[in-house]
């Protein structure tokens, strides 16, 4: 009876190590599984500004929030031709249960002046992004198309401690580009910048950006998480025990 009390009381303490270390796993897999981009900030910002002689205008609006944006603004000089300018923006972040899975955005700026005369334009419309991915590599997407002309410019950069991708139209760099890129972002963190801005000239100059950015968690192989030593330790008690068990009635 007390040969039986004490292999039953091993085989238990067996059992309970290896139930702690699967529990234990799958906890520290469930962790894995949640962990994953984390939005950090958003920027927006649409901002013109325009000067004819006495005629001074300057007009913005953004947020720094994540949900969905749209605005247009315009203005122009008193004679509505010496200077006039107007920036547009619609975008949003997209974040589930705390888990960023990025966004899009469409902007476009005009801007003409008069420089013989002295006046002077300006647009701007800007989008960024700053994420951290944290746990395990997440795939990415980024599609859309770029465009200028004039004295302007757009530009779609993804940079962690290094520049990514870059795409840029204008600044002599040819007048319109689509963007199509996937890759994958490991643990670190990274900022996504958009902007469409230009110069007022006389025949008028404007940019573009429409962009799609998406993030999506990439698989976990079984083989990643290792049991952990009382699971190890949990089997070999019962292995010896049950090696023992045979031992014993083989030499009766």
């Amino acid at each position: 009876m007390q040969q039986f009390s004490v292999r039953s009381a091993i085989i238990l303490l067996g059992t309970l190590a290896i139930v702690a270390g699967i529990a234990s796993t799958a906890n520290a897999g469930s962790m894995l599984i949640k962990a994953g981009p984390t939005l950090l900030s958003r920027q927006t910002s649409i901002h013109i500004v325009g000067k004819a002689g006495a005629d001074i205008y300057d007009t913005s609006d953004g947020t720094t929030a994540a949900d969905h944006f749209a605005n247009s603004i315009e203005n122009h000089s008193s004679d509505g031709i010496a200077a006039k300018s107007s920036a547009h923006q619609e975008s949003m972040a997209s974040t589930d249960a705390g888990v960023f899975g990025g966004g899009f955005a469409e902007g476009s700026i005009t801007a003409g002046a008069d420089r013989a005369a002295g006046a002077t334009a300006t647009g701007d419309s800007r989008f960024d992004l700053i994420f951290r991915v944290s746990g395990m590599p997440v795939q990415y997407s980024l599609g859309g198309a770029i465009g200028a002309s004039g004295d302007a410019f757009a530009s779609v950069v993804l940079s962690g401690d290094r520049k990514l991708t870059s795409d840029v139209a204008g600044l002599g760099r040819g007048d319109g580009a689509t963007i199509n890129r996937i890759g994958v972002l490991e643990p670190g963190q990274y900022t996504l910048s958009l902007d469409a801005s230009g110069k007022g000239i006389l025949d008028g100059s404007s940019a573009y950006y429409s962009v799609n950015f998406s993030l999506s968690v990439t698989d976990i192989p079984t083989s990643s998480i290792p049991l952990p030593p009382a699971v190890w330790q949990g089997l070999s008690t019962l292995v010896a025990l049950g090696s023992a068990a045979v031992f014993t009635r083989q030499s009766r």
